[in-house]
């Protein structure tokens, strides 16, 4: 069920000084994992967090990953491909692109086939090293049939020891997230920072029901 606009947000204390520690002492590039089951607020903390503790200039960029059948389909998986890719390069302001491509020196004739042909990687390669950049992908569960997760991989190992942004995955499915996160997973041992998520408790829909004043409207 969706939240109306009116609810605003509403407690994730806990979760959200995570996030102020995150994001006050690491300035280096940094992964983050915040699991949950679907509307549990994921995209909202993230959303918050981000609002609350990072300047007015930082750019967030949220990407929701389409779901794949799992389906050996080369044309599936390109369209899925070619659809984040679109939604990235959309978020990203033009003068923040333009400022990416000439830390590249890109030639200007050159950079509308550049932006055309871009992969998945290459953009992962602009935009980490800024530190005013957070990328959110969201049902980051989806990812393993798309071929994302080497790039994301290869992103980390090159910076997390140097100045970046921030990448943030949110999944909402638990066995599939351990599958790339855990032992065996492609991203092990890559997102040190992981934040669980779960219901609000009884008596936290109360107090938020309160707060809002729903206690004192008369029933229909």
């Amino acid at each position: 069920m969706q939240q109306p606009a009116e609810w605003g947000f509403y407690g994730r204390q806990k979760e959200l000084k995570k996030f102020h520690r995150i994001f006050s002492y690491h300035h280096s590039y940094t992964a983050v994992a915040v699991l949950g089951g679907r509307g549990y607020g994921k995209t909202e903390l993230i959303n918050h967090a981000c609002k609350t503790f990072q300047k007015d200039e930082h750019c967030v960029i949220q990407i929701k990953v389409p779901f794949l059948s799992g389906r050996s389909d080369r044309q599936e998986m390109k369209e899925a491909q070619a659809t984040v890719l679109q939604r990235l390069t959309k978020q990203l302001s033009s003068s923040l692109y333009a400022s990416l491509l000439d830390d590249l020196s890109i030639n200007p004739n050159d950079r509308q086939i550049y932006h055309e042909t871009i992969h998945f990687e290459e953009l992962l390669r602009l935009i980490a090293p800024n530190p005013n950049i957070t990328l959110i992908l969201d049902e980051a569960q989806n990812m393993r049939h798309m071929l994302f997760l080497d790039p994301i991989r290869t992103t980390i190992d090159k910076y997390n020891k140097s100045t970046g942004g921030t990448i943030v995955l949110a999944g909402s499915h638990q066995q599939k997230m351990h599958d790339i996160l855990g032992p065996k997973g492609e991203l092990f041992q890559r997102f040190y920072h992981t934040i669980h998520l779960n219901p609000l408790s009884p008596l936290e829909l109360f107090e938020m029901g309160a707060k809002q004043g729903w206690l004192d409207r008369p029933c229909r």
